[in-house]
């Protein structure tokens, strides 16, 4: 089990605690061990999964990257796992997993034979979180399919790789991804390429709670703004899309997010302002994408 982390020691405290308190329940029969990759220059982490030791159950391992590239994080993650393991699951340090998480996607990789098996990632608002975000569709971006299914793409906020697979596979994050972000989508494609056999876990759910900074206008707007941008991205990665339809993707985004207050008033809805100017980010984003201006990731 691997979890790759970025000053993020308050959130990684909690994430150790959760996995310590669900992993033997949901594996009891089998071993566990869950590494850390701390990508910090300075090693942040390290004091705190030595001190995580003195009482987790399951075996902590810790592994500094040092890149700032969460590419190469991944990647030390994985090769380190599959040397390990039949299986590597992997989490992001901000997400929490729910009962069920892993015993699910190890269910479903041994049903279908599965070389990567991708659980659900919900973004969650917390109880004092603004009023339109959740009532907005600002975190309504990850898809859930049929368990079993097929997924149209994946990320590895909940994720299962068969070690077997990664060690014919070939199959690498790409490192010119790492400080722009879109890396997860592209190895799911490259993956996809590779004739990975890819399920989805319907059950298998870990929780993104949009906390502090996250929860304000600003952010959810700049987020829209680099995902759109960050879609041109991985589209020059794969080529799966040419620059002229992207380019025509864009122009729609921009005019579906000026109309759609109109559209909902005429229905006598509510205008939703904010998500009608982050639909335009999202568009402008995209635009520069495709004019080759690369926005880098904000956590």
């Amino acid at each position: 089990m691997a979890v790759c982390t970025f000053r993020r020691n308050d959130l990684l405290a909690a994430l150790i605690r959760t996995i310590d308190g669900l992993a033997r329940v949901e594996l009891p029969d089998g071993a566990i061990r869950l590494l850390i990759v701390d990508d910090s220059p300075d090693g942040e982490a390290a004091a705190l999964v030595e001190g995580s030791r003195t009482w987790a159950d399951i075996e902590l391992d810790y592994e500094a990257s040092a890149a700032a590239d969460i590419s190469v994080a991944r990647n030390r993650a994985l090769l380190r796992g599959r040397h390990d393991s039949d299986f590597v699951a992997c989490l992001d340090d901000d997400c929490v997993p729910n009962p069920g998480w892993l015993r699910e996607l190890v269910r479903v990789a041994d049903e279908y034979t599965a070389d990567i098996v991708v659980g659900h990632r919900r973004f969650v608002a917390q109880s004092d979180a603004p009023r339109w975000l959740r009532d907005e569709p600002f975190l309504a971006e990850n898809l859930s399919y049929t368990d079993g299914g097929v997924p149209e793409s994946g990320n590895t906020a909940n994720m299962l790789v068969r070690s077997s697979w990664l060690g014919t596979s070939g199959v690498q994050f790409r490192t010119e991804m790492g400080t722009v972000g879109g890396e997860d989508m592209v190895f799911f494609a490259d993956a996809a390429s590779a004739l990975a056999n890819i399920r989805f876990a319907a059950a298998s759910i870990c929780d993104e709670p949009c906390l502090g900074h996250r929860a304000a206008f600003h952010y959810q707007l700049w987020r829209q703004v680099w995902l759109g941008n960050n879609e041109a991205a991985i589209n020059r990665a794969t080529r799966r899309v040419s620059r002229a339809r992207l380019a025509a993707r864009g122009l729609k985004r921009v005019l579906l997010g000026t109309i759609h207050p109109v559209r909902r008033l005429l229905y006598g809805r509510s205008p939703q302002w904010r998500w009608s100017v982050a639909t335009v980010g999202s568009g402008a984003g995209l635009l520069l994408g495709v004019a080759g201006l690369r926005l880098r990731h904000r956590t």
